[in-house]
């Protein structure tokens, strides 16, 4: 008899966690990029996460490293105190191509290049004012200049992406 009310107690707990509303669930604080580039609000939402990449970029954010090992480590200014994640091959100028600082470097200066992309290819089609529309785009035109002025630093000739790539286009 136990054996059949745990058998009842499992099909009706599988049954009911199997239902195709319980498993396509979506994220309530996720803001979808339509919604994102369609008033004022929504792109000036943008304009600060374009801002908030720059903490990955100069080492307050989730990468830690930052622009100080690319320029301040090399130079008399400073030294790496530890060489663990290759930090003292900037030091002593060894770095390889695999030194997981410059994948870090690279993905966060294009990230940040990406979302200035998106303003300002976006930013004409929102109905709001023309100052604030203006400097909106110039604030990206501005985060982007800054991400390729450190991306020409570190690597000399970069790729120069200046529209926004979208990943279903035809190549």
């Amino acid at each position: 008899m136990k054996k059949y009310i745990t058998m009842f107690l499992f099909l009706s707990i599988a049954g009911t966690s199997c239902k195709k509303d319980f498993i396509q669930l979506t994220d309530p604080t996720k803001i979808s990029t339509t919604d994102l580039y369609s008033d004022a609000n929504g792109l000036g939402l943008a304009v600060n996460a374009a801002y908030g990449t720059l903490q990955d970029i100069y080492g307050k954010g989730t990468s830690g490293t930052g622009m100080y090992l690319f320029t301040d480590v090399p130079s008399d200014n400073s030294n790496a105190l530890v060489s663990g994640a290759g930090l003292g091959d900037f030091d002593l100028f060894t770095v390889a191509p695999e030194n997981i600082n410059l994948a870090t470097q690279w993905q966060s200066l294009y990230k940040c290049i990406a979302r200035c992309n998106a303003i300002i290819g976006r930013a004409p089609a929102i109905n709001m004012t023309i100052t604030l529309r203006d400097r909106y785009i110039a604030e990206a035109k501005f985060l982007r200049a800054l991400c390729y002025f450190n991306a020409v630093r570190i690597w000399g000739g970069v790729p120069l992406v200046i529209k926004e790539i979208h990943p279903l286009m035809n190549l």
